[in-house]
C-alpha cells in the first residue's frame, strides 16, 4: 500500500478519477505541471492504489488539467491533458486492460489551454 501516492514536488495541478482497467476499483490520473507528465494510479482493494505509471508529455508542455472520457468510442476511458506551456491538448487512448497508447497531440494555436 502506498500511503501518500502524490509527489508534491511535481506541482500537481489537476486530479481526476475513472475506471481505466475495467475492474471494480476507481483509478486516478494527475497532471504533473513541472515535470511535463501525467501519473496514473490503478486502484485495488478498497481504496489502495498501485505505484504510478508515468506518461511523459513533450518538453515544456506544462500539463495543467486532466479529464477522462471515451474520446474514440471504443468503450474504454481515455485521458485528455491540456498543456499550458506548449499550447496543445494531448489525448492518451486507453485499452480495456489499463495501459494507454501513445499520445495524440492537437495544437490550440496561440491559446494557452487551462
Amino acid at each position: 500500500m502506498i500511503e501518500n501516492p502524490i509527489e508534491y514536488n511535481y506541482e500537481s495541478r489537476s486530479v481526476t478519477m475513472g475506471n481505466f482497467n475495467n475492474d471494480t476499483w476507481s483509478d486516478i490520473v494527475i497532471a504533473n505541471h513541472t515535470v511535463n507528465s501525467i501519473s496514473v494510479f490503478l486502484g485495488y482493494d478498497a481504496g489502495n492504489f498501485s505505484r504510478s505509471v508515468i506518461y511523459i508529455n513533450r518538453s515544456h508542455s506544462t500539463p495543467y488539467m486532466v479529464a477522462v472520457g471515451d474520446f474514440n468510442n471504443d468503450h474504454g476511458l481515455d485521458i485528455k491533458v491540456t498543456n499550458f506551456g506548449s499550447n496543445s491538448i494531448n489525448i492518451f487512448l486507453g485499452f480495456e486492460n489499463g495501459p494507454f497508447a501513445s499520445q495524440i497531440e492537437t495544437s490550440t494555436g496561440t491559446s494557452r489551454p487551462l
